[in-house]
């Protein structure tokens, strides 16, 4: 995904230079380099995805659409996923549980991340893919989305 922000692109910069020191293999920063840059990978997509439903003006239809004020980016994705891309549109937030499904199928990566950094937000680090490989696959992903 290219950085249509001036914040998106310094939320990825961010991320790119945290897996740069993760990859320098000094052990003891490595989990905490890889948090970062899965973190603001994270960021990254969202803050994209926020600017182009503000631009396109359809901020209030997805909040109306959701039934949430501030949705997250899990909510936001499927939104956009719905709006745009699915065959058959939902009409209402029921069944949107569905596109959480599909939205792994379509977007590989995207889960992992999503739910890495909602574990973070509640005070959770899952090591599992705090580390370079994953990390790295995952930052790429984030890029190209």
């Amino acid at each position: 995904m290219p950085e249509i922000s001036k914040d998106a692109s310094i939320l990825i910069a961010i991320s790119w230079q945290a897996l740069k020191r993760a990859k320098m293999d000094n052990h003891l920063t490595e989990i905490s380099d890889c948090i970062v840059a899965l973190v603001f990978a994270g960021f990254f997509i969202e803050a994209n995805l926020t600017q182009i439903i503000e631009t396109l003006g359809k901020e209030q239809e997805m909040n109306n659409f959701l039934k949430k004020k501030h949705p997250g980016l899990q909510d936001k994705m499927a939104w956009f996923y719905n709006s745009y891309f699915a065959q058959t549109k939902l009409t209402s937030r029921k069944g949107i549980e569905e596109w959480y499904k599909i939205l792994p199928i379509e977007f590989p990566g995207f889960d992992e991340l999503v739910i890495f950094c909602n574990d973070i937000s509640h005070g959770i680090i899952n090591p599992s893919i705090a580390n370079y490989e994953d990390a790295e696959h995952l930052c790429v992903f984030a890029k190209k989305s």
